[in-house]
């Protein structure tokens, strides 16, 4: 009977097994057809994608390269070639400016106590100044006060810078006939009075003595003062020497030219 009962669980157990295994087999069956079928489908879509993205670039390059193209393209190189070229020609206020430029120069020939005596070459409107320091300036023995260094300079004038106790440089007739007659000499001038004027830029030092109130140290202030920072351009300058205010200034206002 023992025999029997082991006999009958036995094979009650394996019955249970062979149905649990055959369960399991059927549902991983299912599973790999289902992930077949997604495999599938998703490979068919990638398929259908990538032709219809090949037809599209077919599509493109074929309109781009067609007859159409090379028309458009012949159209706009004929327009290019129609355009007028800027070959940069100067126009007619160009090639004027550029000949007024050549002339706005002139040469001077400056002469006496400078460094380097010689021929110059000077922009419009330069002074005597202007010509001295082209010459590189005056040497330790010039007499400024005796060259209107505010003076303007024209074409072919010479300038002759003097030496301390040289004498005053008579003009010459070419001199005399290129002075403007409404402009008074270099270093005099005449007031309403029909009295001179000194002119604070040529003045020596006995001249500038003859102003009412200078006495020889203001003269030599005023010489000083010229000869380190340049002519006077108007006479309202002299101010800027010392001991001379405004007071004084309006006591020789009258009385002195640039």
């Amino acid at each position: 009977m023992a025999q029997r009962r082991s006999k009958g669980r036995a094979s009650s157990s394996v019955s249970l097994f062979s149905d649990s295994v055959s369960k399991r087999i059927a549902l991983s069956g299912r599973r790999r057809s289902a992930v077949i079928v997604l495999a599938c489908c998703f490979l068919f879509a990638v398929v259908g994608i990538t032709f219809v993205l090949l037809r599209q670039g077919e599509y493109r390059l074929t309109r781009s390269s067609g007859p159409g193209a090379a028309a458009e393209a012949d159209a706009r190189q004929g327009a290019h070639e129609s355009e007028p070229v800027d070959r940069g020609e100067p126009s007619d206020s160009e090639g004027s400016s550029k000949a007024s430029d050549s002339t706005e120069t002139f040469f001077v020939h400056v002469d006496g106590a400078v460094a380097s005596p010689g021929v110059y070459e000077l922009a419009a409107g330069s002074r005597a100044n202007d010509a001295v320091r082209a010459a590189g300036g005056p040497t330790e023995g010039a007499d400024l006060s005796m060259l209107n260094l505010a003076q303007k300079v024209s074409d072919g004038e010479k300038i002759h810078v003097p030496a301390q106790g040289e004498a005053a440089p008579q003009p010459s007739q070419a001199d005399v006939g290129s002075i403007d007659p409404s402009v008074p000499p270099s270093g005099s001038g005449s007031s309403k009075g029909g009295a001179s004027l000194v002119n604070i830029n040529t003045a020596s030092v006995d001249e500038l003595k003859t102003l009412s109130g200078v006495g020889e140290s203001t003269a030599k202030a005023i010489v000083e003062d010229r000869t380190n920072n340049g002519p006077f351009a108007s006479k309202e300058d002299l101010m800027r020497v010392s001991g001379i205010g405004e007071k004084k200034y309006a006591k020789l206002e009258g009385s002195i030219c640039v």
